[in-house]
Protein backbone atom coordinates (compact mmCIF):
# COMPACT_ATOMS: atom_id res chain seq x y z
CA UNK A 1 0.00 0.00 0.00
CA UNK A 2 1.40 3.47 -0.58
CA UNK A 3 2.13 6.33 1.83
CA UNK A 4 -1.12 8.16 2.17
CA UNK A 5 -1.07 11.75 4.28
CA UNK A 6 -3.95 13.92 5.76
CA UNK A 7 -3.90 17.46 4.46
CA UNK A 8 -6.25 20.00 5.28
CA UNK A 9 -6.86 21.58 2.24
CA UNK A 10 -10.26 23.79 3.24
CA UNK A 11 -10.85 24.53 6.83
CA UNK A 12 -13.98 24.89 8.54
CA UNK A 13 -14.06 27.83 10.68
CA UNK A 14 -16.99 26.50 12.60
CA UNK A 15 -16.52 25.36 15.72
CA UNK A 16 -17.77 22.12 17.33
CA UNK A 17 -19.40 23.04 19.98
CA UNK A 18 -21.93 24.84 17.53
CA UNK A 19 -22.57 22.13 14.98
CA UNK A 20 -25.95 21.01 15.22
CA UNK A 21 -26.86 16.99 16.01
CA UNK A 22 -30.00 16.31 14.52
CA UNK A 23 -30.65 12.37 15.11
CA UNK A 24 -27.41 12.37 16.69
CA UNK A 25 -25.89 13.35 13.70
CA UNK A 26 -22.98 16.60 13.24
CA UNK A 27 -24.42 18.89 10.80
CA UNK A 28 -22.89 21.75 9.53
CA UNK A 29 -25.23 24.61 8.33
CA UNK A 30 -22.27 26.66 7.00
CA UNK A 31 -20.78 24.37 4.77
CA UNK A 32 -24.42 21.98 4.39
CA UNK A 33 -22.62 18.71 5.02
CA UNK A 34 -22.25 16.06 7.73
CA UNK A 35 -19.84 16.00 9.63
CA UNK A 36 -17.94 12.68 10.11
CA UNK A 37 -15.98 12.42 13.74
CA UNK A 38 -12.59 10.64 12.96
CA UNK A 39 -10.54 11.52 16.05
CA UNK A 40 -10.55 8.07 17.79
CA UNK A 41 -9.55 6.34 14.55
CA UNK A 42 -6.69 4.64 13.90
CA UNK A 43 -4.25 5.33 10.91
CA UNK A 44 -5.42 2.04 9.37
CA UNK A 45 -8.98 3.38 9.62
CA UNK A 46 -8.63 6.09 8.46
CA UNK A 47 -6.82 5.24 5.54
CA UNK A 48 -9.78 2.43 4.71
CA UNK A 49 -12.07 4.94 5.27
CA UNK A 50 -10.64 7.67 2.72
CA UNK A 51 -10.05 4.76 0.40
CA UNK A 52 -13.60 4.17 0.00
CA UNK A 53 -14.91 7.93 -0.02
CA UNK A 54 -14.64 10.72 -2.50
CA UNK A 55 -12.08 13.85 -1.49
CA UNK A 56 -14.52 16.13 -0.33
CA UNK A 57 -15.49 14.89 2.52
CA UNK A 58 -16.06 16.77 6.13
CA UNK A 59 -14.87 15.54 8.60
CA UNK A 60 -13.55 16.26 12.34
CA UNK A 61 -9.50 15.08 13.16
CA UNK A 62 -6.96 15.74 15.67
CA UNK A 63 -4.11 18.11 14.65
CA UNK A 64 -1.80 14.60 15.30
CA UNK A 65 -3.82 12.91 12.72
CA UNK A 66 -2.97 15.17 9.90
CA UNK A 67 0.00 16.29 7.88
CA UNK A 68 2.44 13.38 8.59
CA UNK A 69 2.53 9.73 6.93
CA UNK A 70 0.20 7.25 8.03
CA UNK A 71 1.69 4.12 9.83
CA UNK A 72 -0.22 1.12 7.81
CA UNK A 73 0.80 -2.52 8.51
CA UNK A 74 2.36 -4.02 5.83
CA UNK A 75 0.29 -6.29 2.95
CA UNK A 76 -0.41 -9.70 3.99
CA UNK A 77 0.83 -12.02 1.77
CA UNK A 78 -2.18 -14.71 0.95
CA UNK A 79 -1.01 -18.03 1.37
CA UNK A 80 -4.25 -19.59 0.60
CA UNK A 81 -3.30 -20.14 -3.15
CA UNK A 82 -0.02 -22.31 -2.43
CA UNK A 83 -1.84 -25.26 -0.21
CA UNK A 84 -3.70 -26.87 -3.25
CA UNK A 85 -0.21 -26.45 -4.77
CA UNK A 86 1.60 -28.38 -2.33
CA UNK A 87 -0.97 -30.47 -1.96
CA UNK A 88 -1.16 -31.43 -5.42
CA UNK A 89 3.08 -31.99 -5.96
CA UNK A 90 2.82 -34.23 -2.21
CA UNK A 91 0.22 -36.13 -4.38
CA UNK A 92 1.72 -37.16 -7.37
CA UNK A 93 5.49 -37.48 -5.68
CA UNK A 94 6.51 -41.35 -5.42
CA UNK A 95 6.02 -41.97 -1.95
CA UNK A 96 9.63 -42.86 -1.11
CA UNK A 97 9.40 -44.40 2.56
CA UNK A 98 7.57 -47.35 0.82
CA UNK A 99 10.40 -48.70 -1.22
CA UNK A 100 12.22 -51.93 -0.13
CA UNK A 101 15.85 -51.70 0.23
CA UNK A 102 18.07 -54.75 -0.22
CA UNK A 103 19.60 -55.82 2.66
CA UNK A 104 23.16 -55.75 2.71
CA UNK A 105 25.31 -58.75 4.91
CA UNK A 106 29.08 -58.59 5.17
CA UNK A 107 30.57 -61.41 5.73
CA UNK A 108 33.11 -62.14 8.44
Amino acid sequence: MKNLQLILTNPCAQQWSGIEQPEGKHHCSKCQKNIIDLTSKSDTELADFFKHKSANVCARLLASQMNRELILPPAKISWQWLMPIALAVLAISPAQAQKIKPAVVKGI
